[in-house]
């Protein structure tokens, strides 16, 4: 009698339905977020320990995403359960052109950073070494490569800055040279946008971009923007609780 090949199981619904419950959770997620704990809005940071807000937000993530992740890997699990289904997968994995394969993958590198910094970080400066290549790149933007150090020259001290009389970073100026042209091309804006006029100095209107707290309605701003703002503007209200990054 001759010999049967085995046959892959048939998977039925349940692999559509396990991912189908996936991703569900991590919607239930963002809407149990957005109902009931103002979005998942984060406190200023700590050095010492996790803010209270954030261990909100992980708790809830450790329960949504655990589940996610293994209903997720059940689904994968039962897709690929059978040895024919997982050859077949190599085979045509193998088959793949390496130029393709390049194609895909370098455009996957570059695209996935970018979505992540513009929808998820919403473009903020996070670490300390971006702050040192933006000020480089305003450096160069301005035709400088150093600026004289202040005169509080403690307070501007930085593990990435050179402050010896001279204000600089440590780093190669690659990445800031490429960053440059932007730079001045939003200088430039700025200046546009200095000329119709402002409710706020120049400097003020920067940090105060960077550091954005929603209030209701209307916008407010940190502590640390109304005190550089008080000589040009009644004070705001208190601390409120979003932030938000622009």
């Amino acid at each position: 009698m001759a010999e049967s090949l085995p046959v892959s199981p048939p998977t039925g619904p349940r692999t559509p339905a396990m991912l189908f419950a996936a991703t569900l959770t991590l919607v239930a997620f963002h809407v149990v977020g957005a109902v009931f704990v103002d979005g998942f809005a984060l406190d200023l940071g700590s050095l010492n320990a996790p803010t209270p807000r954030y261990t909100v937000c992980v708790a809830f993530w450790m329960l949504f995403g655990a589940l996610s992740a293994a209903l997720f890997a059940l689904a994968v699990s039962r897709r690929f359960e059978s040895a024919i289904q997982i050859d077949k997968f190599i085979g045509e994995w193998n088959a793949l052109s390496e130029r393709r394969f390049l194609l895909w993958t370098c455009a996957a590198a570059f695209a996935i950073p970018l979505t992540l910094r513009l929808r998820l970080l919403q473009g903020a400066p996070l670490a300390d070494d971006e702050s040192a290549y933006r000020f480089a790149a305003e450096l160069l933007a301005s035709g400088r490569l150093w600026v004289a150090s202040a005169a509080a020259e403690l307070f501007f001290d930085q593990n990435f800055m050179i402050n010896d009389g001279r204000l600089y970073p440590v780093y190669f100026l690659g990445w800031p040279a490429l960053l440059a042209p932007a730079v001045a091309d939003r200088r430039a804006r700025n200046h546009e946008s200095a000329a119709v006029g402002t409710d706020r100095p120049a400097p003020v209107a920067r940090i105060a971009s960077l550091c954005r707290i929603h209030r209701g309605p209307g916008p407010a701003f940190c502590s640390s923007c109304r005190r550089r703002s008080s000589r040009s503007q009644p004070q705001r209200s208190s601390h409120t609780r979003r932030v938000s990054w622009r």
